[in-house]
């Protein structure tokens, strides 16, 4: 880290931060959970000059899994109708670019790295999930999820949609 480049576009300054909060019982509601997180990862997080020490193994990456130039913000509200039994729901919107992970360590243009510039991939979700416990530590859950996205695979004005609906039996051990 470069202490004199900090607040600039120094490549070298590499940094990648996740906050958010939890809120339980807002303004005095019983039994709803309020949820925000933000992610941010510059360009270049995961890239090092030494190929020995990039962040992949098997061409997946190890750090975070939304990757270098990007970021995502998630706003998530749950709700306890019954001590077993919760209703969730959520919106996120997430920001890719073209990073990966196992770029060089210094960009072809210089000195200077630029967070999302150029062709970026624009994700916003929404689900909702029913949940109940049916026996201590055994949960069954439904849950549905649609996806659109804009700029699809980076390409400009190409958009695609996605939807998953999934039933879960879970055990806790």
């Amino acid at each position: 880290m470069t202490v004199l480049e900090l607040w600039q576009n120094y490549f070298g300054n590499k940094f990648a931060f996740n906050f958010g909060f939890l809120w339980t019982d807002p303004l005095g509601i019983e039994n709803l959970n309020l949820k925000a997180e933000y992610t941010r990862i510059d360009p270049f997080v995961y890239a090092h000059k030494d190929s020995i020490n990039i962040y992949t193994h098997y061409d997946k990456i190890i750090g975070h899994p939304l990757g270098p130039d990007s970021d995502s913000a998630y706003l998530g509200m749950q709700s306890y109708l019954h001590r077993d039994f919760s209703v969730s729901t959520f919106y996120e919107k997430i920001r890719q670019a073209d990073g990966y992970p196992d770029t060089h360590s210094r960009p072809e243009q210089g000195e200077e790295k630029n967070f999302l510039d150029g062709r970026f991939e624009t994700r916003h979700k929404i689900g909702v999930k029913i949940q109940n416990q049916i026996r201590r530590d055994i949960f069954v859950s439904a849950s549905y999820t649609y996806i659109h996205i804009n700029d699809a695979n980076l390409k400009p004005g190409k958009t695609a949609t996605d939807q998953t609906a999934c039933f879960q039996l879970s055990f806790n051990y």
